[in-house]
C-alpha cells in the first residue's frame, strides 16, 4: 500500500495563538540563564572586589596572600559583600523604574489606543444617527406633501414635530429650525378661491382661503400649531442674549405672518405665544383656546368666537374684531391699540391691566367686565358701548369721552340728573298743577 502523503492543514490556530505558547516556553528558561548570570557576575564581582581590597591593605613587594594570613580576610569578605550588594541592590532599583516605567508606557498606549477605538466608533454610530434623522425627515416631507390623505399629513406633521425635538435635544437648533420652516411654510400655504387679478399688470390683488380644504385640513394644522406654540412657549421666558450673544443665537424662529385659519374649529386650542401677525381668523371657533402672549397684530378676527378663551399678554394692535365674540374671556395686560372692535362683545371679561388707547369700542358691550385702575381706555371711541355693571370708580377715565357711554355715571351727567330732579319741565310743572276751574 502507497502511503498517503501528509496533508498540510492551514485550518489550524492562528499565528499569534502559535506563538503565544512558544513566549510562554521561553519565560522559563530564559528567567533561569538571567539568574545564572547573575549569580556568576556577583560572585565575580565579590571576588574582583576582594582582590583589590586585599592588595590596597597590602605593602608594595609583599604577596597578597600575606593580608589574607594576618587575619584581614573575614573583614576583607564582609565589605566586599556589602559592597557587591549595594552595588546589586542599586541595580535591581534600575532595572525595576525601567520595568515600570516600560509598563505604565504600554499600559498608556493600551489606554490612548482604546479611547481612539471609541472616538471612532462613537463617531461612527453619530454620523448613523444623522443620517437616520435626515431620512426620517425625507420620509416626513413626502407624508406632509401627500393631498389626498389628511391622516398621511397629520403623520407627517408629528413625524416633523418629533423630528425637531430629537435635532434639539441633541443640540442642533439649525436643523430643528429647518423642522420648524417646513411647517410655517405649509400652514402659510393654501389653496386660494376667488382669486381676482389686476387686468393690467396680472398681478394677484385678492383671493380668498379655501375654507372646506381648511375645514379638512383642521386636525393637521392645529397639530402643526399646537407643536410651535410648545416651542414658541419654551423660547418665551428665554434671558437676554449674554455678551457673546449664544441666547439669540440659540432662540427660533417662528414666522406665521398672513395665515389663514379662516372658519376653522379651533376650539381649546393651544396657541400660545405664536406671531400670527395679519392672520385671517374670520369666523375662526376659537373657544376656550390658549392665546397668551400671541402677536395679533392687524390680523382680522372679526365675528370670531373666542368665549372663554385666554388672550392675556396678547399683542392685538389694529385688529379687526368687529363682532367678535370675548365673553368671559381673559385679557389681562392684552393691548388693543388702534384697534377696531364696533359691536365686539367683552361681557364679564378679565380686562385688568389690558391698553385700549385709540380702539374704536362703538356699541361694544363690556356689561359686568372686570377691571382696575391699569386698564385704559386713552383715545378711545366709547359710542353706545355699554358699561353696565362695571366699577366705574376702579377706571382713570380723566380726559376719555364717556358722554355716550352706557353705565357711566359723569359728574356732567349726574349734575344733568340732579338738575332735571330739581327743575322739572314745564309740561310736567302744568300737569301737577291743580286746576282752577
Amino acid at each position: 500500500m502507497k502511503k498517503s502523503k501528509p496533508v498540510n492543514d492551514n485550518s489550524g490556530p492562528s499565528t499569534t495563538s502559535r506563538n503565544q505558547p512558544a513566549k510562554v516556553q521561553e519565560t522559563g528558561p530564559g528567567l533561569v540563564s538571567s539568574l545564572i548570570v547573575g549569580a556568576i557576575a556577583s560572585i565575580a564581582l565579590w571576588f574582583g572586589a576582594s582582590y583589590a581590597q586585599a592588595e590596597m591593605m597590602t605593602p608594595d613587594g609583599v604577596p597578597v596572600a600575606s593580608a589574607l594570613e594576618n587575619g584581614e580576610a573575614l573583614p576583607i569578605a564582609r565589605s566586599s559583600a556589602i559592597a557587591v550588594a549595594s552595588v546589586g541592590a542599586v541595580t535591581v532599583i534600575i532595572l525595576g523604574y525601567r520595568r515600570q516605567r516600560s509598563t505604565e508606557e504600554a499600559h498608556w498606549f493600551q489606554v490612548q489606543t482604546t479611547e481612539e477605538n471609541f472616538e471612532l466608533e462613537r463617531a461612527k454610530q453619530d454620523a448613523d444617527r444623522i443620517a437616520a434623522l435626515h431620512d426620517r425627515y425625507t420620509k416626513a416631507v413626502e407624508q406632509l406633501a401627500d393631498q389626498n390623505r389628511p391622516t398621511i399629513r397629520l403623520g407627517g406633521v408629528h413625524a416633523i414635530a418629533a423630528l425637531g425635538d430629537d435635532w434639539h435635544s441633541r443640540g442642533d437648533h439649525t436643523q430643528r429650525q429647518v423642522c420648524i420652516d417646513l411647517l410655517c411654510s405649509y400652514l402659510r400655504s393654501v389653496p386660494r378661491i376667488n382669486v381676482e387679478t389686476d387686468s393690467a399688470t396680472g398681478e394677484v390683488v385678492d383671493w380668498e382661503a379655501d375654507a372646506s380644504f381648511l375645514e379638512t385640513d383642521r386636525d393637521v394644522r392645529k397639530a402643526a400649531l399646537e407643536w410651535l406654540s410648545r416651542v414658541a412657549s419654551a423660547e418665551a421666558p428665554l434671558a437676554l442674549p449674554d455678551d457673546d450673544g449664544q441666547a439669540a443665537k440659540e432662540k427660533v424662529a417662528i414666522d406665521l405672518r398672513g395665515i389663514s385659519l379662516r372658519k376653522m374649529d379651533l376650539s381649546f386650542a393651544k396657541l400660545a405665544h405664536l406671531p400670527m401677525d395679519s392672520a385671517d381668523l374670520v369666523s375662526t371657533r376659537l373657544p376656550n383656546a390658549d392665546l397668551t402672549g400671541t402677536h395679533l397684530a392687524n390680523a382680522d378676527l372679526s365675528f370670531a368666537n373666542l368665549l372663554g378663551a385666554t388672550l392675556s399678554d396678547a399683542r392685538l394692535d389694529a385688529a379687526n374684531l368687529r363682532s367678535t365674540r370675548m365673553s368671559g374671556s381673559n385679557l389681562k395686560r392684552a393691548q388693543f391699540y388702534t384697534a377696531d372692535m364696533r359691536g365686539a362683545s367683552l361681557t364679564g371679561a378679565k380686562i385688568q391691566g389690558a391698553e385700549f388707547g385709540g380702539a374704536d369700542l362703538t356699541n361694544a358691550s363690556l356689561r359686568g367686565a372686570k377691571v382696575d385702575g391699569t386698564t385704559l381706555f386713552t383715545g378711545a371711541t366709547l359710542d353706545d358701548a355699554d358699561f353696565t355693571l362695571v366699577d366705574i370708580d376702579a377706571l382713570d377715565l380723566e380726559g376719555v369721552d364717556t358722554t355716550k357711554a352706557k353705565g357711566i355715571r359723569t359728574p356732567r351727567r349726574t349734575q344733568a340728573a340732579d338738575d332735571g330732579k330739581q327743575h322739572p319741565p314745564a309740561d310736567e310743572l302744568s300737569a301737577s298743577t291743580p286746576s282752577t276751574d
